[in-house]
């Protein structure tokens, strides 16, 4: 499905899963990779947020990552998906050093090896590959 988010400035488009439930009329902070929402957060339930919600709200909190180290990732969210196939592959959305965030695909062949070791938070060696078109992806993790 569509979502268009309005505010003073203008509409963005992204897209957003049906079963995403997002209220008309409530703020939200928006976690978007590929032009998808792969994290949303009410500003109404910041009381009662989890670990996940928790890594983005950090990543807007903090100036730096001091203790990511130039060739390091810090994992802030992820969003899996089966593929027409059948298969699970997911979108990760990676934040490096300098707080720029890279949102990465992650084919199905890499998918059981990223899910047991980019847990949110953590911060991993990424080897990222780079396909004739010039598509990114997580070719591998450390």
């Amino acid at each position: 499905a569509r979502l268009d988010l309005v505010d003073s400035t203008g509409v963005a488009s992204v897209f957003v899963d049906p079963e995403t439930h997002i209220e008309k009329g409530k703020m939200y902070v928006f976690l978007i990779g590929n032009n998808s929402i792969i994290k949303h957060i009410s500003l109404n339930d910041l009381d009662s947020i989890d670990q996940a919600d928790e890594s983005v709200l950090d990543y807007l909190r903090k100036l730096s990552y001091e203790d990511i180290e130039p060739w390091q990732y810090k994992v802030l969210a992820g969003k899996q998906r089966t593929t027409k196939s059948g298969k699970k592959m997911a979108h990760i959305v990676f934040c490096d050093h300098e707080k720029n965030l890279t949102t990465l695909p992650v084919w199905p062949n890499m998918f059981m090896k990223v899910r047991a070791v980019c847990t949110i938070g953590s911060i991993r060696a990424v080897d990222i590959g780079k396909m004739p078109d010039g598509t990114k992806f997580v070719k591998d993790v450390f």
